[in-house]
This record gives structure tokens, sequence and C-alpha cells, in this order.
């Protein structure tokens, strides 16, 4: 075989296991949710109940002790599950962004040199472009940002934003990325609150905490009703 069919061939091999890993993502994703769904559902019946025993029997002691462990149960073993689900996901989008850069780094030659100048005329590089001469232009100079994971971390990363710059000098075709990202962080924000910056795996956590705590409460409060 010649060398464009063996590059070929290779880069046919790397996306067909980078689909899948992304498959492997969109299938946890899924678990994750319908997980959610059934502790959610069982999380509101288990409520109802509970209502509808406080309407029968309004004075609270220890026979709603078994509503506050169960809460307890279902808050603990979901956020386990959760953070499971989370972690294989992050596993399988790693994998996948692994073999996407490998790709990009065997057609980044000939992907150049089919744009040639042409590629500063890409509009979301010339968006970029205008966008930080706007901000210039304000006396508010633009401050991209993006993340990297350390010890499951995420940390602002410096190199991101060396290469932000970089790129806008020099864009590569097959890394959009690069610069796309960056701006997104940026000027992504809503109610004060930057939402890139918030953790993925923390927001996953937050019902099942929520229910942990709730149910830690109902117990708490049972127990000491009855010992009055």
């Amino acid at each position: 075989m010649s060398d464009d069919n063996d590059k070929k061939f290779v880069v046919e091999i790397l996306l067909t296991m980078f689909r899948e890993q992304e498959n492997t993502v969109r299938h946890y994703e899924t678990m994750r949710s319908a997980a959610t769904t059934i502790y959610m559902s069982l999380v509101g019946a288990l409520l109802v109940l509970m209502s509808a025993t406080l309407r029968d029997n309004p004075e609270f002691g220890i026979t709603y002790l078994p509503f506050g462990v169960f809460l307890m149960l279902l808050g603990i073993s979901g956020f386990f599950i959760v953070m499971k689900a989370f972690e294989r996901s992050m596993l399988a989008r790693t994998l996948a962004e692994a073999y996407m850069n490998t790709v990009k780094k065997l057609v980044e030659d000939e992907a150049r040199a089919l744009f040639g100048e042409r590629v500063h005329k890409i509009e979301y590089i010339e968006n970029a472009n205008d966008m930080i001469a706007k901000e210039k232009e304000k006396g508010s100079p633009f401050e991209p940002f993006d993340f990297r994971f350390i010890l499951g971390k995420k940390t602002k990363s410096e190199t991101a934003v060396q290469k932000f710059w970089a790129a806008l000098l020099d864009p590569n075709p097959m890394e959009p990325r690069t610069i796309a990202i960056p701006i997104h962080n940026a000027v992504t924000n809503l109610w004060g609150i930057n939402w890139p910056s918030l953790s993925q795996k923390h927001l996953w956590a937050v019902p099942y905490v929520g229910i942990t705590v709730i149910g830690l409460g109902i117990t708490t409060a049972s127990i000491i009703c009855a010992l009055v």
C-alpha cells in the first residue's frame, strides 16, 4: 500500500476507536440519567407517603425514623452510582480525545496546506479577533481561560491560554477548540456565575447530597422527639 493508503487505514482505525469511546460516554450518561430518574421517583413517592402519614399522625416521633433512614440510603447509594458513572464517562471521554488528537496530528499538515492563508477567514477565527479588538477598544483586555484536570481537580490552565494567543496568529484548522473553548469559558456568564468553572461531577452529586442531608435531618429529629 502507498503512504496515503497507509495513513487512511490508520485514520479509519483511530476514528473507529474514537466512535466506540464516544458511544461509551453516551452509555454512562444515559445510565446516570436513568438512575437519577428512578431515585428521584422513589424519593418523591417516599415524601408523599411521609406527608400522608404526617397528616394522619401529626405527632412527629419514632414513626418517621424509617423514612429518614431510607432517604439517607437512597442519597448515599445514588451518590456512589452517579460518581462511578461519572468516572467511567470521563475515562471514555479522555480516551476518545486521545484518539481524536492522534488523528489530528496525522492530517494536520494536509489540512494546513489545504486552507493556506484562507484559514484566517474561517468565521470563528474572525469572530474571535473581532471580539478581542472590541474589548480592547473598551479598555478591558479580553482574558480567555481554559481548564485542565489534576488529580481530579479542575484547575485553570496557563498553557491553554498561551496556546490560544499563539493559535490566533497561526490557526490550526484541525484544532478549533484551542480558540473556541477559552472564548466560550470567558463569555459564558449568568447571574454573575461563570458556569464553565463549575465541576460537572459536583452538579451531578448535589441532589444526592441533598437527599442524604434531608434523610439525616428526619432521622435525627425523629430520634430526638422519641427520647424527649
